[in-house]
């Protein structure tokens, strides 16, 4: 796990895009234009620098050209983290919508906690149209990318008819993944439903 992720796993971020059969909108240019000598991997490195004391609304504004070129370079966690600094806690003015575009380029490039926001989003209808179903898809990519409240956010709409009648033995299913993966609140809903 990076020192990145680490750091962020304390923030709960939210986002995510639109419908997938929907064109994915160009990433947002920050006030600072992205080093256009570094590599991404080199940009990200900066930004975790960056990040590392922890993430404060100054530092993700001085982080964001870093973890544009790093997202821009195809690194799926720099975008997840470009996110957040669009969401809460991130630099003001907060931007739902642009959070939502980061957030989905980061779970089509694989990124477990990209998906979960992507999925938050869509449950919520913060930054993009509300969609429940989708939001359901994009929270079981996340699991199966290893995200465990991916997991036990999917299996709290299943358990609690969310999608339609409740299906509690799937929502088991679902909470044992994410229990398996770390997720304390997936254990604890897990036992709560034996």
């Amino acid at each position: 796990m990076s020192r990145l992720r680490i750091v962020l796993t304390f923030m709960f971020c939210v986002g995510c895009n639109t419908k997938r059969d929907e064109p994915v909108e160009p990433l947002p240019s920050s006030s600072a234009p992205a080093p256009s000598s570094s590599a991404p991997k080199d940009c990200f490195a900066r930004a975790s620098r960056t990040l590392a004391a922890g993430p404060s609304p100054a530092a993700w504004l001085r982080a964001r050209p870093d973890l544009v070129c790093a997202c821009d370079g195809s690194i799926a966690e720099a975008c997840t983290a470009l996110a957040s600094s669009y969401g809460e806690g991130g630099h003001e003015p907060r931007d739902d919508a642009r959070a939502a575009t980061l957030n989905r380029r980061a779970c089509d490039l694989g990124d477990a906690w990209g998906c979960t926001n992507y999925g938050t989003s869509l449950s919520k209808g913060r930054g993009v149209p509300r969609d429940l179903e989708e939001s359901h898809r994009t929270y079981l990519r996340g699991c199966r990318l290893g995200d465990g409240v991916a997991c036990s956010n999917a299996a709290g709409q299943l358990a609690n008819g969310r999608l339609g009648k409740p299906d509690v033995p799937e929502a088991k299913k679902l909470l044992q993944r994410g229990c398996d993966l770390g997720d304390r609140l997936s254990c604890q809903q897990l036992t709560a439903l034996r």
